[in-house]
């Protein structure tokens, strides 16, 4: 089996893909690096494979990953989800107007959209400040927010899941005028804070 890393080629012995992919993340880990992308066999590779109990018993003929230094990817991971963040602006305020318009099929497509979108924004605050090593609760206070915002978009989330369970257009409207706002614009300065003090070094 060949493994490449970087495009640079390391000799190894494992057989299995989840042997060779373990092997490597070590290499990348030993260069102060973590792994970002695996081409088995030409093939880009899902979470999902990655994940998959067949790993243990699979072999292949290449293996071919991509690295990047912790920061790096970290201020990259947070910058998308700043861009995430202007996209669920506009699907909320698209789920608004279809309420307005008494489109609640509409509106509850354009909500889910969103909601799928908030997860992942949580999901990559979390995972960058593990990858760092970071206290994320100092981190916050250290760009003068605290859980607030964090607190904010758990109450508001769980207000727009309620409503939509219930098929509720009242609710969900006014989760959305008086809640989402507030919660949309302490998240972009959270993650703006987030970004700069990863790009910049700051511990």
């Amino acid at each position: 089996m060949r493994l490449l890393i970087d495009e640079q080629t390391f000799d190894i012995t494992e057989r299995s893909v989840r042997e060779a992919l373990d092997r490597a993340a070590a290499i990348a880990q030993d260069q102060g690096r973590v792994i970002i992308e695996v081409h088995v066999d030409g093939t880009r590779w899902t979470d999902e494979q990655l994940t998959s109990a067949d790993m243990g018993t699979m072999e292949a003929e290449t293996i071919a990953l991509t690295s990047a230094a912790p920061r790096e990817l970290v201020a990259s991971t947070l910058s998308d989800a700043l861009s995430a963040l202007d996209r669920i602006e506009h699907l909320q305020s698209t789920a608004a107007a279809s309420l307005a318009r008494d489109e609640l099929g509409t509106a509850m497509e354009s909500l889910g959209q969103a909601l799928k979108m908030w997860t992942e924004i949580e999901r990559s605050v979390t995972l960058g400040a593990s990858i760092l090593g970071l206290d994320l609760q100092a981190e916050l206070t250290a760009i003068g927010s605290n859980t607030e915002a964090v607190e904010k978009l758990g109450q508001a989330l769980k207000s727009l899941r309620d409503a939509i369970v219930i098929r509720n257009p009242v609710a969900l409207t006014d989760t959305l005028a008086y809640e989402m706002p507030s919660v949309v614009s302490g998240w972009r300065d959270l993650l703006q804070g987030l970004e700069k003090r990863t790009s910049q070094g700051e511990r």
